[in-house]
């Protein structure tokens, strides 16, 4: 998906969101400058397919981190005028956009800015402030980090292990290890499984720095970040608001002595963005958060009213008054044209606020609902509204309403169905169904009908059920169900051999009444295959030339509940199928790499060591991997395999 773009590619191309829609922004009292696409040659056509189509067509989402990294690449003179300049810099990220653009066909750079050691700024992802970029997936979790942050990359290596496929050389003995352009190499070359390395050192420009800075106390400002502070993010909590890509993913990224300099960097943003502000008298003047609200569902006959209420808290800096050109009113979403127009009236869909509400306190907005004329769900939406100056963001309170118009309806209101399910396993089911309809239920005549996808026979079927489709009875001392009464039934689900997201549908029916209104009701359930593994690690090149023979290493962890034995082996093969294109000699067979030695139970994990051999012809290459414990299929990562592909350059 596109929101999962970005997978662990050579040397840390990867990266997040935002994007600039300008060239220049006061920092200070200073211009801020940013490099726009054509000035740095980004070539346009490679963001199309042959039928002129977007391939990654912008999103956008609300700001809330920084994530930093390194580009890993090295910094040389391309132009060969004896100096690593502009010019050279800008080839680098023509080649790091040709790369995301056009080898791994995204369509467009994954990074939002990227900096070079002079201090350049230059635009990235085509788009404008706040575009979702391509950049920090966990692959072992499969959790993505690209909503909700901005992406900046620093030209150049700040600290790590370098290794011989980064560089773009095969080396044959270690004093052929290539010289790395404004980078100092430390200590001996060594291997490491199977590949050269060497230890390098590089630091972030000071002119880098406090691009870096400006560039964050920007956004902070256009977003309302605070540099230095800490917020939740996806699945983390409490992180700061500037991080290193090693923080969301497993990388070394952005290099030790750059993550090492963050806390520096967090201080410069903080005191531009403080000295912005203050220069720019932008105050929080008026800010509000919804902290809760009576009902987000509610369920009315025609000419029936509810009463509820919204509640809200004072984010700002400014008192909320009743007078003086600082009211604050809550109003329906239809209406805020009508409220930023200078056409606020006295009506039940606009309430004014009825007394002060100082910074940090809290307010009931108390609403009349009643159904419209037409219609059976209703989704009400209430914002506040700053006078008619301005609507107040994160103020969205959202109603839904149900009508009660038909005789005969139904609403699911509880199922205790799981989320996953292993496979053949048998499971107790109940689900339960309100009446809101206007007539009672006679329970004799109730019955519960479960279907596949399609209305097909449910692949769920148990053998005590008491027909094709179940057409279970309900359990009831009642004799009638009136409305806003509920009926249970109970079952049992046996789930089926293979791993898939099935769909269930259950199905309502009396006898003798042809139309029930939303009598159906819709689950979801993941079967989990009694055998599957997750990829922890990996050591695997997206790059090589034709004449590597590398070592390769997959980690497993047996993520399912029964242990692997010696009857477990990895195969590989090509995308159709055939021997792998990277098959060595020292494989098992032309399609079995290597057996298990041992055992791995449920929770252990297991590293397969072995050798590529590169084919001779440059290409990309897709190659499969796959596991199986004797004649039954392991699932990796919930799929039957594991694809990767390798790009495979001419040492020539």
């Amino acid at each position: 998906m596109l929101k999962n773009k970005a997978k662990k590619y050579l040397i840390a191309f990867f990266i997040v969101l935002g994007i600039i829609s300008f060239s220049f922004k006061k920092v200070n009292g200073q211009e801020l400058r940013i490099i726009p696409r054509a000035e740095w040659g980004a070539n346009e056509s490679l963001r199309f397919n042959e039928k002129g189509e977007d391939k990654w067509p912008e999103e956008y989402a609300p700001v809330q981190k920084f994530i930093i990294h390194h580009s890993g690449t090295t910094l040389k003179d391309n132009d060969k005028n004896g100096a690593v300049d502009q010019e050279d810099y800008k080839a680098t990220i023509r080649a790091i956009y040709n790369w995301h653009a056009q080898v791994l066909n995204w369509g467009d750079i994954g990074y939002n800015y990227l900096i070079d050691p002079l201090g350049n700024i230059y635009q990235g992802r085509y788009g404008s402030d706040g575009v979702v970029g391509g950049h920090a997936l966990d692959d072992v979790k499969n959790i993505g980090y690209n909503r909700g942050s901005v992406g900046i990359v620093i030209l150049g290596t700040y600290g790590g292990w370098v290794y011989e496929q980064e560089q773009g050389e095969y080396l044959k003995k270690p004093e052929q290890f290539p010289e790395i352009g404004g980078i100092q190499k430390i200590g001996q070359e060594e291997q490491h499984n199977g590949r050269w390395r060497v230890r390098v050192e590089g630091n972030i420009s000071q002119a880098a720095k406090d691009s870096l800075s400006s560039l964050i106390s920007s956004k902070s400002k256009k977003f309302n970040i605070s540099p230095n502070g800490y917020s939740d993010f996806v699945d983390l909590i409490n992180i700061p608001n500037i991080i290193g890509h090693r923080d969301v993913d497993r990388t070394t990224c952005p290099g030790e002595n750059l993550y090492a300099s963050l806390p520096e960097i967090r201080n410069l943003a903080q005191s531009k963005y403080g000295q912005s502000v203050k220069a720019a008298n932008i105050n929080r003047i008026f800010a509000a958060s919804l902290q809760g609200q009576s009902d987000s569902e509610i369920t009315l006959k025609p000419n029936e009213t509810k009463e509820i209420y919204l509640e809200y808290k004072n984010e700002g800096n400014t008192t909320w008054e009743t007078f003086g050109g600082d009211e604050v009113y809550l109003a329906s979403i239809e209406k805020k044209e009508q409220m930023l127009g200078n056409k606020i009236a006295s009506e039940p869909e606009i309430i004014k606020l009825t007394h002060s509400v100082a910074p940090g306190e809290k307010i009931k907005f108390n609403l009349t609902l009643k159904p419209p004329a037409a219609g059976t769900k209703i989704e009400k939406i209430y914002l506040l509204f700053w006078g008619n100056k301005a609507w107040l963001p994160s103020t969205e309170g959202k109603i839904l309403m149900n009508v009660r118009r038909d005789n005969y309806a139904a609403a699911m209101s509880f199922s205790n169905l799981p989320e996953k399910i292993w496979a053949k396993d048998i499971i107790p089911g109940q689900i339960k169904f309100k009446n809101v309809g206007l007539k009672s239920w006679i329970v004799d005549k109730l019955k519960l009908k479960i279907f596949d996808s399609g209305y097909k026979s449910s692949l769920f079927k148990n053998f005590d059920w008491p027909d094709k489709d179940g057409s279970f009875k309900a359990i009831s001392d009642l004799k009638e169900i009136k409305p806003d009464e509920e009926i249970t039934f109970n079952f049992n689900l046996k789930a089926p051999t293979l791993p898939w997201l099935f769909k269930n549908i259950f199905k309502l029916e009396i006898e003798g009444v042809e139309k029930m209104v939303d009598a159906e009701a819709e689950n979801f359930i993941q079967v989990e295959p009694d055998l599957k593994a997750g990829l922890t690690t990996h050591s695997f090149p997206h790059a090589m030339l034709n004449v590597w023979r590398p070592s390769v290493m997959l980690k497993f962890k047996n993520t399912g509940r029964k242990a692997w034995d010696k009857n477990l082996i990895l195969k590989s093969f090509s995308s159709d199928n055939k021997t792998s294109p990277f098959y060595h000699s020292s494989w098992e067979s032309s399609m079995i790499i290597e057996k298990l030695d041992g055992k791995v139970e449920p929770g252990q994990e297991v590293t397969f060591i072995f050798k590529l051999k590169a084919p001779s012809k440059a290409n990309l290459y897709q190659h499969k991997f796959s596991l199986f414990q004797g004649n039954e299929r392991v699932y990796i990562n919930e799929k039957p395999e594991l694809i990767f592909s390798t790009r495979v350059d001419s040492a020539q």
